[in-house]
């Protein structure tokens, strides 16, 4: 038996015999009046303990549950489709089934929230319900519960720490420059950061390398090669200075949102060109938490972005890249008052 199957198994069978009186475990036993698609059948669905595990310890950012099926539905089909959504300050995050025990008409499944686990508690809302999702569709919403707690060695300092994260609350991360108008908003996104200065250097010395080379060579072959080098040489220098000098300008003005990057033009993805959203077809903004692509030592990073949701449309990512939540929560919550007020 695996380790998340002993875990599940330890974890039921202490709530089952502690009496309600003592449990700290909030149960969420919630049937469900929405069904599932499968096969061409419809099919029922039971949550029940619903649970997240807050404690410092080794199950904590853990979230429990049992889900149970009308009909026979295999576990590779509910692990391939099954997900959880959980939302905390405008964070979205989507959670995969990490391990799970088969029962006769389900699984007792557990997912891991990776936000819990690494910040700490008083810098984590826990909302109160969670989506739960079948093939990227949400099924519905439901209650969370928690199991333990976590006391601070002192109360004042976390006290104090929490007034001071909402007296900062509406500072300008120095990422960005906001033009808050009358008339409207205006965010600005600076694209530098502090490796492009090495990134410059290097450009230029490949560059320079490369002429060098081809000016002392008289074989054309290994000329159009040097040549290759130095327009190389070239996309790696302009790439830097437009790190130096752009910017991603997101405007909500006269009733559209508007998207645009410069001064200089920018390929990736025809960047150049503004995007422009009738506010009237945004229904959300939200914060989303993803993972890079793995650097040569093969790990991925953990980044954030922004994205809307558009009436009858794929959801559009407005800015992404950010290495740390605060930018892009803020930039979530300005486009959020300034919408509402559209």
């Amino acid at each position: 038996m695996n380790f998340y199957a002993r875990k599940l198994e330890d974890t039921l069978q202490d709530t089952l015999t502690q009496p309600a009186s003592s449990n700290p475990l909030t149960r969420a036993s919630i049937s469900m009046s929405d069904s599932i698609l499968l096969d061409g059948r419809e099919v029922q669905v039971t949550v029940a303990d619903l649970v997240l595990h807050v404690d410092d310890d080794e199950f904590r950012g853990n979230i429990d549950c049992v889900i149970t099926f009308s009909e026979p539905v295999s576990s590779e089909d509910t692990l391939r489709s099954l997900r959880l959504a959980i939302t905390s300050r405008n964070t979205r995050e989507v959670l995969d089934i990490s391990g799970y025990l088969e029962t006769s008409c389900g699984l007792e499944c557990t997912l891991y929230w990776s936000m819990l686990s690494e910040h700490d508690l008083s810098e984590t809302d826990i909302p109160d319900e969670i989506e739960l999702l079948w093939e990227d569709d949400t099924i519905g919403t439901f209650a969370l519960g928690r199991k333990g707690t976590m006391q601070s060695s002192d109360s004042a300092t976390g006290d104090s720490q929490r007034a001071t994260a909402r007296e900062d609350g509406d500072a300008v991360p120095e990422e960005l420059r906001v033009d808050d108008f009358s008339r409207g908003l205006t965010i600005f996104v600076r694209w530098y950061q502090p490796a492009v200065f090495s990134l410059f250097f290097f450009s230029i010395i490949w560059t320079l390398g490369s002429f060098y080379f081809i000016a002392n060579v008289d074989w054309l072959p290994l000329q159009i090669w040097g040549a290759m080098f130095s327009v190389a040489g070239f996309g790696l220098m302009y790439y830097a200075v437009c790190m130096f000098r752009n910017h991603t300008r997101i405007e909500v003005l006269d009733s559209e949102l508007t998207r645009s990057c410069g001064p200089l033009p920018w390929p990736k993805l025809f960047r150049w060109i503004p995007l422009k959203i009738p506010v009237s077809e945004i229904t959300s903004v939200w914060t989303e938490r993803y993972q890079s692509a793995r650097n040569n030592q093969g790990v991925k990073r953990t980044l954030y972005r922004v994205k809307v949701s558009i009436k009858e449309g794929e959801d559009v990512t407005l800015t992404s890249s950010f290495a740390r939540p605060e930018p892009a929560d803020f930039i979530t919550q300005k486009l959020q008052e300034s919408l509402g007020n559209s």
